[in-house]
C-alpha cells in the first residue's frame, strides 16, 4: 500500500506515491466486530501531508440493517448506526478512524461465516 500505480495492464508497472494526499482503505474487508461494540475502520492518507484534508463517507447496509423495520421480526432496534460523516486528517496525520456503533439487537446470528456486513464508502474530500 501507499503507491499508484498508472501502467498500462501487460507494461512494465511505474509505482509512484503520490503528489496530491490520496485516501484510502488499507483492507477491502474488516472485522467481525463485537454486537454492542465500535467498529474502528482505518482509513489511511498518502502522498503530500502538509495540509488539513477532509473526507465525506457514508455507512449503508449489506447483511446488516441500519433500522428495526429492516431488521428480523424480533428484533427491536437495527445493527448499526449509518449516520456516516465526515473525518478531517491534520497537517502531517497519515491515518484515522472511523467508529460506527454496533447495536446489540438480541437476534442470533446464523453462524461464525455470516456475520452481518455494512458498506463504508469515502464519497467525497476537500484538497485530496
Amino acid at each position: 500500500a501507499g503507491f499508484v500505480c498508472t501502467t498500462a495492464i501487460g507494461a512494465i508497472s511505474v509505482c509512484t506515491v503520490p503528489e496530491d494526499p490520496t485516501l484510502y482503505f488499507d483492507e477491502t474487508t474488516f472485522g467481525p466486530f463485537v454486537e454492542g461494540g465500535k467498529a474502528s475502520i482505518e482509513v489511511k492518507r498518502m502522498g503530500y501531508n502538509q495540509s488539513e484534508v477532509t473526507v465525506k463517507y457514508s455507512v449503508s447496509g449489506s447483511t446488516a440493517v441500519a433500522s428495526a423495520s429492516e431488521n428480523d421480526d424480533c428484533a427491536t432496534m437495527g445493527d448499526f448506526n449509518n449516520t456516516g460523516g465526515y473525518l478531517t486528517f491534520p497537517v502531517g496525520v497519515s491515518s484515522m478512524n472511523i467508529e460506527v456503533d454496533l447495536f446489540e439487537d438480541n437476534i442470533w446470528e446464523q453462524a461464525l461465516s455470516t456475520y452481518e456486513k455494512f458498506v463504508i464508502s469515502l464519497v467525497s474530500s476537500d484538497d485530496a
